[in-house]
């Protein structure tokens, strides 16, 4: 399951360009009401097909997720039972999947 929290480079509060892959600048905006987020949610969705498969819910507009579980700029969390068995911590901007992917093993996924 993927948690999609705050936009990372909101066009209004962060702006960048992504010319690192010849792209546009970023046309995302601080939504400001759920469905806004859950639409660029969607959107992100149809960019990125890899994740078409997986399940994602959006985080609230309060950034609840976000803050309780320090979750930018990349985390990853293995749940399991109700219950988070791991955090995944990050290493600059990135995260090493390897301890998620050993996790997930042990538990059979």
């Amino acid at each position: 399951m993927l948690v999609y929290i705050a936009e990372a480079h909101a066009a209004d509060k962060w702006p960048i360009n992504s010319g690192r892959s010849a792209g546009p600048g970023n046309t995302v905006f601080t939504p400001t009401s759920l469905e806004e987020r859950r639409a660029i949610a969607r959107r992100m969705l149809d960019a990125l097909p890899c994740l078409r498969h997986v399940d994602i819910v959006v985080d609230g507009l309060d950034d609840r997720f976000l803050a309780e579980y320090a979750a930018w700029p990349v985390r990853a969390f293995g749940v399991a039972d109700g219950r988070v068995e791991f955090i995944g911590q990050p290493i600059g901007s990135s995260i090493d999947l390897l301890p998620a992917r050993r996790w997930l093993a042990e538990k059979g996924a």
